[in-house]
């Protein structure tokens, strides 16, 4: 009977190892990271009941084959955490043979970093031999770390004494790697979104900004429209003019910025290097804004102590670059105020400095000055405060011919100063690029006895640029396409073609390649010089313009005085 009873308990044993064998295997599949180890805790009954009946029917060598046939590592200890029993599966997870573990403290399995934070208790106690799901770090036979859980009931003598435990563990460390790749997902999927808001509110605001900005210069200039269109506006058309002129510079200013942030932002800005003369741009420049200086009742001066100004550069960037630093500081200091230009020179570098009296930059806002939209939140309104992007190009145009800039201010209403350093290499001064000839002119003769083709389809454009080239004193031919250029250049031979290069009916390039064949026919090198005049202000489109015979290149809208230099350049070669 008592043989009976035995080898029922033991089917009985061995039914629920497989049932719980079953159970793991399901739910392992089926739970989310985090919680699959808890499975393991579906073993615990099985450990139990074999410690309990090993100990009560003496069936030790039936509750061993029980627990060696369990898929995870199962080890005994005594109340001295002593190793009296180690399972196969615990042989295969640390690499530690039966006979080698047997006797061993278990703590020398687990990594002593983690028993410093979590030391273990003797179990000698059923209390303190319980545990459920616990994180350990454990070490191979090889020493190598690894995650692993574990859950232990206490064992129990016929008295009923607590005289050790026994451990359930499972190997985690795929599947700690694998909730760590989650979480890093999870992690980078958070960034993701969160960059992506970002980016949406910055383009929001920029819309909003750039919509603020261009709507008020296009409200000055309808304004004054309609005041010219009435009968009594007659008597302010001086003001209107300049208002309007006032209004039309801001907004190309205004997309230019826009369009150059743009080549920045995708690598496509490059510089046209030559030599130029920095004390001419620092004078013009200077020259150039004492209008918009007296205009807001601010004295602009400039003082030059270099003695040669002369570096290899891209003299407009340089001149865009000075002109955004001096309309910066004119902008934001009151009336009565002072703003300086200074160059000056040391052995290595060549530094531009633009000073104000204005209202200074507050210290915390110091590192953001830079920074491409980003504007002083409590900078007083100004009515040309502009996109945010002026002094953001400053700075990678001055990296971009390996300088830097540099702000100091001692606080708001202390004014501040824009350093500019350039690298000086001494060159040779007599590669004067044709841009630093100095051109004489009288505003209404400067252009006398310029024979130009201008050739555009949009009538609007090409009508105003001649009536515009007609005060300087050009004679002008205006027509449609390059069809009719090239009929035009058949009957008078211009002294300069200036011609779009997007037309329906025969394009700017098909116009320079005419131009060149029919001067090739007639055995002589084309001595019209061809000024590419476009809306698309393309770096590339530059570049392909100037190798296909262009002699210079020209974004509308179109500065007159700067046209009129580029015409004088080309015809007096």
């Amino acid at each position: 009977m008592s043989s009976k009873f035995r080898a029922g308990r033991g089917a009985a044993l061995i039914g629920v190892t497989v049932a719980a064998l079953a159970i793991d295997l399901v739910l392992r599949t089926r739970t989310p990271p985090g919680v699959a180890e808890l499975t393991g805790l579906i073993y615990v009954p099985v450990i139990a009941l074999a410690a309990c009946w090993t100990h009560r029917t003496g069936s030790a060598r039936a509750a061993q084959r029980v627990l060696d046939a369990m898929p995870n590592a199962t080890l005994s200890v005594d109340a001295e955490l002593r190793i009296t029993h180690w399972n196969p599966a615990a042989e295969r997870m640390f690499g530690v043979s039966s006979d080698q573990a047997v006797g061993q403290v278990a703590t020398r399995f687990i990594a002593r970093h983690w028993l410093r934070k979590h030391p273990l208790r003797l179990p000698q106690s059923a209390e303190a031999a319980r545990a459920t799901a616990v994180d350990v770090v454990c070490l191979r036979a090889d020493g190598r770390p690894f995650r692993a859980t574990f859950s232990s009931a206490p064992l129990r003598d016929s008295a009923g004494q607590c005289v050790g435990a026994t451990v359930l563990m499972r190997d985690e460390g795929s599947r700690h790697l694998d909730n760590r790749r989650i979480r890093q997902s999870l992690r980078g999927a958070r960034d993701e979104r969160d960059q992506a808001d970002t980016s949406n509110r910055m383009k929001d605001e920029l819309l909003a900004t750039v919509s603020h900005e261009l709507r008020t210069p296009l409200n000055a200039i309808y304004g004054w429209v309609e005041v010219l269109r009435h009968p009594s506006g007659q008597t302010m058309q001086s003001q209107a003019v300049d208002a309007i002129d006032r209004s039309a510079r801001s907004l190309a200013h205004m997309v230019d910025d826009i369009l150059d942030v743009s080549s920045l932002a995708t690598g496509k800005l490059r510089l046209e290097r030559a030599l130029v003369d920095l004390e001419r741009i620092v004078h013009d420049v200077t020259v150039t804004m004492q209008t918009m200086a007296n205009t807001e009742g601010v004295t602009l001066t400039s003082s030059m102590s270099a003695p040669t100004g002369m570096l290899l550069a891209d003299g407009e960037r340089l001149r865009q670059m000075l002109t955004n630093l001096v309309s910066n500081a004119i902008k934001f200091t009151p009336r009565g105020g002072h703003v300086e230009v200074s160059l000056e020179q040391d052995a290595r570098w060549l530094r531009l400095s633009v000073i104000d009296s204005g209202q200074g930059i507050a210290p915390e806002f110091l590192p953001h000055v830079f920074d491409a939209f980003r504007r002083e939140s409590d900078a007083p309104v100004s009515p040309r405060r502009g996109l945010g992007l002026g002094l953001s190009i400053v700075r990678h145009i001055a990296e971009l011919h390996g300088g830097s800039v540099e702000v100091a201010s001692r606080g708001v209403g202390t004014g501040s100063r824009f350093t500019v350093r350039l690298p000086y290499d001494r060159p040779a001064t007599n590669l004067l690029s044709p841009d630093a000839r100095v051109v004489p002119t009288h505003p209404s003769t400067v252009l006398q006895g310029q024979r130009i083709l201008l050739v555009d389809d949009d009538d609007p454009s090409r009508e105003s640029l001649a009536a515009a080239l007609r005060t300087l004193g050009a004679e002008v031919r205006e027509v449609g396409s390059g069809q009719e250029a090239l009929a035009a250049l058949h009957e008078s031979m211009p002294s300069v073609v200036l011609s779009d290069l997007a037309m329906p009916d025969g394009d700017g390039f098909w116009l320079a390649r005419q131009l060149r064949e029919v001067f090739a026919a007639r055995g002589s090198q084309p001595d019209v010089p061809l000024v590419a005049v476009t809306a698309h202000a393309d770096n590339a489109l530059r570049r392909q313009a100037l190798s296909e015979g262009f002699g210079a290149y020209v974004a509308k809208p179109v500065e007159l005085r700067s046209l009129a230099r580029q015409i004088l350049t080309l015809t007096s070669r």
